[in-house]
């Protein structure tokens, strides 16, 4: 494909949804069989088979993988939850209804899609004391973004469990069923002439150089790039807004201690055990930085920050070891606590061969030069046999 083919093919694919792959758990590891967003797109427009989701020409701008991903990788380009809250008028006398295009059309919000809610944006209108929630549901099964419906019970569900623990009866939130209705395509702006070319010429000139081809880079560059990507770890902004409203509702409030099962909660708890390496993986591909690892000239620790965690289980998959677990349940109350705790500490030792700083019960000698010395031994027996 020629340089002016591939940018027609990006233009002709634009949709407003942008993915940052750095967040994006395939991305960062082959080990990580996340889904989410694929699973949840109800236009088939994502692939996760390579090294990351990507977005065709199917999008339909529903936003409802925004929502899907619980690292932030997908960031609505126009309509984001601030702007959603802008267009609703507080404080609110009545309910609050919430709906989609095929559903109350006098709703106080539409959406695409209703699986387009997020925790926060629940959250956000409780923050400013809307009495109640109700969600205008029409059949979902009769439409044709139903492949998306199930997650919506799952955002509820979650919104629940943080009710639940910030003391806010979940009743506040209810769904009424309505009858589905047929979607209304609203009026197009006309363009003219003059007007297209400038938007064309616009958009080609930030896209061209993106299809450039990079005729230096090789594999060394590659894997320096990638290294370079995973140490300049970005803001998962998703989250920060929901451990906002959740800190700002949780100081108002009598909170209860809330545990749940560790499966597909929005945090994890985890353990890390003896047979720990200090290679550090864990801490190096988790995609919001929820494990940091430090060296001091004393010792090796790994702290985990829970308001960061957004229980992808990267560290568990990628550990060599398989001394990092997952606990069972876990107490949705660390979100509030914002703070570093400490997961694993062992005492620095000084490899006598390699010279290099490593942890475990040998007292001079690391485990990575004890496994060459061994392979070197079977190998000189191998030849004086």
């Amino acid at each position: 494909m020629s340089i002016a083919e591939n940018v027609a093919d990006k233009l002709m694919k634009d949709h407003h949804i942008l993915i940052e792959a750095s967040l994006c758990s395939r991305f960062r590891t082959p080990k990580s069989d996340c889904s989410l967003c694929a699973d949840a797109c109800p236009a088939n427009a994502i692939s996760v088979s390579g090294g990351s989701a990507e977005i065709n020409e199917r999008c339909i701008d529903c936003g409802v993988c925004y929502s899907a991903c619980p690292n932030g990788a997908f960031s609505p380009m126009e309509r984001t939850d601030e702007k959603i809250m802008k267009e609703i008028s507080f404080p609110h006398s009545s309910a609050l209804r919430i709906s989609c295009e095929r559903g109350d059309a006098a709703a106080d919000i539409i959406l695409p899609c209703l699986s387009r809610l997020t925790e926060a944006l629940f959250l956000e209108t409780m923050l400013r004391e809307a009495p109640a929630i109700e969600i205008a549901k029409p059949l979902c099964e009769n439409c044709p973004l139903v492949k998306a419906a199930f997650h919506l019970n799952t955002i509820i569900l979650r919104t629940q469990h943080l009710c639940d623990m910030l003391g806010i009866d979940r009743n506040r939130i209810s769904i009424i069923e309505i009858p589905l209705q047929s979607q209304a395509k609203p009026p197009e702006k006309s363009v003219s002439r003059r007007e297209f070319f400038s938007a064309f010429r616009a958009k080609a000139t930030k896209i061209a150089a993106a299809a450039v081809p990079d005729i230096e880079s090789n594999d060394d560059d590659k894997q320096e790039a990638f290294r370079n990507v995973i140490r300049d770890r970005r803001e998962n902004r998703k989250r920060s807004a929901l451990i906002k409203s959740i800190v700002e509702l949780g100081a108002k409030a009598k909170v209860n201690q809330t545990c749940v099962s560790s499966e597909n909660a929005m945090t994890a708890d985890i353990a890390v055990g003896t047979g720990c390496t200090a290679c550090g993986v864990c801490a190096s591909l988790c995609p919001t930085g929820a494990i940091s690892k430090q060296w001091t000239e004393q010792a090796f620790s790994l702290s985990f920050s829970p308001d960061l965690c957004t229980n992808c289980r990267i560290c568990e998959k990628t550990c060599m070891h398989k001394a990092l677990n997952i606990k069972e349940t876990v107490s949705l109350n660390l979100l509030l606590e914002q703070k570093k705790t400490l997961l694993f500490e062992a005492e620095r030792k000084t490899c006598i061969s390699c010279r290099m700083a490593f942890i475990g019960e040998e007292l001079n000698v690391c485990p990575l030069c004890l496994d060459r010395n061994k392979k070197q031994t079977v190998a000189f027996q191998e030849l004086f046999k």
